[in-house]
C-alpha cells in the first residue's frame, strides 16, 4: 500500500517547480524568483522540503556566509509523477537520480541561468512587456528546436502583439576554441534548414551568447563575423560576458552586436 505524500505549501510547489526548470539554485534565487520579502519564511519552506526528501540541499561548512544551493530530491519524483504538473516532462524525472554527482561548474552554469531571468524579469516590468521564458529542460523534446537545445529561449512581447525573441547559449570556462567554432556552426545550419522559420511562422530569433571571459568573446566574434559573411546569413548575433551580466544585468548596452568585417 502506498503512503500519502505530506501535504506541501503552494510556495513550495512552486520551489520544486523552479527546480525541475533551472536544476540548481541558491535560497537568494528561490527568494527573488518567489517574490517573497522574508527571508525567514523562505528557510522554513526550504528546511522543510529537505527534511522530507523533496529536495537536496548542499552546503559546506567551509563557505559559511554562502547560500546553501538546492536540487530536487527524491520526493519531488514522486510528487510530480503523482499530480502530473503541466509542462513537467516525467521522462526528466530519471536525472534526480544522478543530480548529487554534477560539479559544481555544472551548478554554478544553472544558477546563472537563474540570475540570467530574474534580471529579465526586471527588465519586463520596466518596459512593460511580456516575458515568455523557456529553459533547457522546457526546451527538452520540443519538435524542431536546435539540437544540443540553447541554455534558454525567451520572447519580449508587447500589448501591440510585437514581440523580439531571442536563443541564449552560456559560454563556460575552458570550452576549446573547437567546441565556440560548432556551436556556431550549429546555429548557421539550423537557420539555413529553415527548421524555425517553417514551423513557428516566425522570423530567426536573435542569438544572446555569454563568454566566460574576453578570450573567448573575441574569438567567438572573430567565428560569427567570419561566418556572417561567408553564408550571407541574417542572423544577428550578440556577445557579452558572465562579469558584465553580474555587475549591470541583461541590459543592451553590454550586448554586443557582431558585424560582419
Amino acid at each position: 500500500m502506498k503512503t500519502e505524500l505530506p501535504k506541501l505549501k503552494q510556495r513550495q510547489k512552486e520551489i520544486q517547480t523552479l527546480l525541475y526548470k533551472f536544476r540548481f539554485l541558491n535560497s537568494l534565487h528561490i527568494q527573488k524568483l518567489l517574490n517573497h520579502k522574508h527571508k525567514e519564511k523562505i528557510r522554513i519552506w526550504l528546511n522543510d522540503l529537505t527534511e522530507k526528501k523533496y529536495l537536496k540541499r548542499y552546503y559546506s561548512k567551509k563557505f559559511a556566509g554562502i547560500a546553501a544551493i538546492y536540487s530536487l530530491g527524491l520526493m519531488s519524483r514522486r510528487y510530480f509523477k503523482k499530480n502530473k504538473i503541466k509542462d513537467v516532462q516525467v521522462l526528466l524525472l530519471d536525472r534526480i537520480y544522478r543530480e548529487h554527482k554534477y560539479t559544481f561548474k555544472f551548478k554554478k552554469h544553472c544558477m546563472f541561468l537563474g540570475e540570467i531571468y530574474i534580471s529579465l524579469l526586471s527588465l519586463a516590468k520596466k518596459n512593460k512587456v511580456k516575458l515568455r521564458f523557456f529553459t533547457n529542460t522546457d526546451l527538452r523534446g520540443m519538435r524542431y528546436i536546435l539540437l544540443p537545445e540553447p541554455d534558454a529561449y525567451f520572447a519580449f512581447e508587447g500589448k501591440d502583439n510585437s514581440a523580439k525573441r531571442y536563443f541564449l547559449d552560456i559560454i563556460d570556462n575552458f570550452m576549446l576554441n573547437k567546441d565556440l567554432k560548432k556551436r556556431v556552426e550549429e546555429y548557421f545550419n539550423y537557420f539555413k534548414k529553415e527548421y524555425w522559420q517553417d514551423h513557428t511562422g516566425h522570423a530567426f530569433p536573435e542569438v544572446i551568447m555569454i563568454c566566460p571571459d574576453n578570450r573567448s568573446k573575441k574569438y567567438l566574434e572573430g567565428q560569427v563575423s567570419k561566418m556572417l559573411y561567408d553564408e550571407d546569413a541574417n542572423i544577428l548575433f550578440y556577445l557579452s560576458t558572465w562579469g558584465e551580466i553580474k555587475s549591470k544585468g541583461m541590459k543592451s548596452e553590454i550586448l554586443h552586436k557582431v558585424e560582419v568585417d
